[in-house]
């Protein structure tokens, strides 16, 4: 059994969780997060993370970033459409085990007149830790199709994983179908 936290696709709910915590660590487990507007986990601070048996299904499927080609925080300029984890390179742990990111993909680019952003890291971002562990988890389905062949997708990476400054050990990781448009890498 897992409690599900559901966004109904409602532009009013950006993110169930914004964590910000600056010190220890921070334990969630058996949890899904699915269809919220902006991502289904947002945490940001000095903090460790240890997410075990969770799951970030069809969120951000209509929000449109803004470019920041500086790699600063700004949650409205950085992907990570299933998760956004941000901590501090000097000190924060992050470890995800047994979680699943599927179908976190920006789908709304038929109604865009001009090129969007569509972001780093659909399924994940990652940025800012002494050391990520993944273990036994699953990216499928994430990505960045555009629907309308006028506009393009500019300036985005990674459609399953981003990791910035963020040196990862995986083990018996899966990457399955992760599109991006662009034609750039899973990771």
């Amino acid at each position: 059994p897992e409690t599900v936290l559901d966004g109904a696709d409602n532009s009013a709910v950006k993110e169930p969780i914004y964590l910000t915590t600056e010190s220890g660590t921070n334990y969630f487990h058996r949890l899904a997060f699915t269809r919220f507007y902006r991502r289904g986990f947002l945490k940001y601070g000095n903090a460790s993370l240890e997410m075990y048996n969770c799951r970030f299904a069809n969120n951000g499927p209509h929000h449109v970033l803004t470019r920041d080609q500086n790699l600063t925080f700004n949650e409205d300029k950085l992907g990570g459409r299933g998760a956004l984890f941000w901590g501090s390179s000097s000190s924060s742990y992050l470890t995800l085990s047994n979680c699943v990111f599927e179908d976190n993909i920006y789908v709304d680019a038929s109604s865009l007149t001009t090129d969007y952003y569509p972001g780093y890291g659909s399924g994940a971002f990652v940025a800012n830790f002494k050391r990520v562990y993944m273990d036994d988890c699953l990216f499928k389905g994430n990505g960045y199709p555009v629907a309308k062949t006028s506009v393009k997708a500019r300036h985005g990476k990674a459609s399953a994983i981003y990791l910035y400054k963020a040196p990862i050990t995986a083990v018996n990781t899966r990457f399955i179908g992760n599109l991006f448009v662009l034609g750039y890498e899973a990771i």
